[in-house]
């Protein structure tokens, strides 16, 4: 729990000090928070994600009995506290319409396409789909390009695409990004490659791990990716965070991407060998793919967030907030797993929501409350 609370005890002193420094202000840390920081409690972490992650929630899935168990949970420990609702109809839930699509397995498919032939492969073994809400029936084929990470940051000095065409190809990346990038700018490289393909002009993604990396496997991918995605709804009920441009997108084991690279000019252990030395990289694999995604509308969710503040001192300065964001929500209940089949979710992410109601009673704690606003959203 140590690095839980000194995650808690820096965010309360950049939030008090810090946004005054960086708005041209005295940023000395007032005495009642360097106080309140030292109160931070590890058991009170631990108790809360004990019962986020608890077996009785099944895995927190937005729409299910679980789910709202959580969110009164947290509802309960935000009025103990005496923040105030900060969601609809002077509510602490905010609505959030979500819906799942999943991949119709048995009508989808994926095939090389090398001098004329073309060489099935099997779902789940050697490769898995994303569903695709914006073309519910896909069918794509085109050459396949490798962009390294498939990252496209000139302001690291980085970028994979920098010297290759690959409008109207597939691309095919490695999962993750540089280890040279800072953190977060890994963080946000890692989930934004399907954006940065499309606006590269590729229509299609293929993603596959480093040799070494054996969390992201096919085999541990399956279970998770059969689940489908979720995304929420705007009000003409169209999914937000997609991408129209991508016509496919597929993940794939370790031996069918060395198989990919059986005619590329540079080896696949070259190429990871490039990857590993942060080195920017991209050239035809010399092959195409045949890529058939038939995606289902699974369910529509009643989805909905829980929101807190705690009002800001200052007349004027109120009005600013500053976030605190964890999300509630986990993937509820799949196959089994070694007997197994509740996705528990305690990392993920109840160990967030655990810090962020402790960081909530350490703010509700001041003898003042800060100047701004602070909304606590999970």
């Amino acid at each position: 729990m140590r690095h839980f609370t000194t995650a808690i005890a820096l965010g309360l002193l950049i939030s008090l000090s810090g946004i005054n420094r960086l708005m041209g202000q005295s940023s000395a840390i007032p005495a009642d928070a360097q106080q309140a920081v030292k109160t931070v409690r590890p058991e009170a972490i631990r108790t809360h994600m004990t019962i986020l992650a608890n077996d009785s929630l099944k895995g927190r899935k937005p729409g299910t009995r679980g789910f709202a168990m959580a969110a009164d949970y947290v509802v309960g420990q935000f009025k103990a506290l005496g923040l105030q609702p900060a969601g609809e109809n002077n509510a602490f839930r905010q609505n959030v319409p979500l819906r799942r699509w999943q991949v119709n397995e048995r009508n989808s498919s994926l095939s090389l396409v090398s001098n004329g032939r073309e060489q099935p492969l099997f779902y789940g073994k050697q490769f898995i789909l994303n569903p695709n809400p914006d073309h519910p029936a896909s069918d794509v084929a085109a050459p396949v390009v490798f962009v390294g990470y498939g990252v496209s940051a000139p302001d690291l000095g980085y970028d994979d695409y920098k010297d290759i065409d690959v409008k109207g190809k597939i691309v095919a990346f490695l999962n993750g990004a540089p280890a040279t990038f800072p953190s977060n700018q890994r963080a946000y490289n890692t989930s934004s490659k399907a954006e940065n393909a499309v606006a590269h002009g590729a229509i299609g993604t293929i993603a596959f791990s480093l040799p070494t990396d054996l969390r992201s496997r096919i085999e541990t991918a399956a279970p998770r990716a059969r689940q489908g995605i979720t995304r929420w709804l705007d009000k003409q009920g169209k999914p937000k965070s997609t991408f129209p441009g991508l016509k496919g997108a597929a993940s794939i084991s370790d031996s069918l991407a060395r198989l990919l690279f059986a005619n590329a000019p540079t080896s696949f252990s070259e190429a990871i060998g490039q990857a590993m030395k942060n080195r920017p990289q991209a050239f035809p694999l010399n092959v195409s793919v045949h890529m058939k995604t038939q995606t289902d509308i699974a369910e529509d969710i009643a989805g909905f967030n829980v929101v807190a503040v705690l009002p800001g001192s200052d007349p004027v300065l109120k009005n600013e907030y500053i976030v605190q964001v964890a999300h509630l929500d986990h993937l509820g209940v799949g196959r089994p797993v070694k007997g197994d089949s509740i996705f528990n979710g305690a990392h993920d992410n109840a160990s967030g929501v655990a810090i962020m109601l402790e960081t909530a009673r350490l703010y509700a704690s001041l003898p003042k409350a800060p100047r701004r606003s602070i909304l606590f959203v999970g």
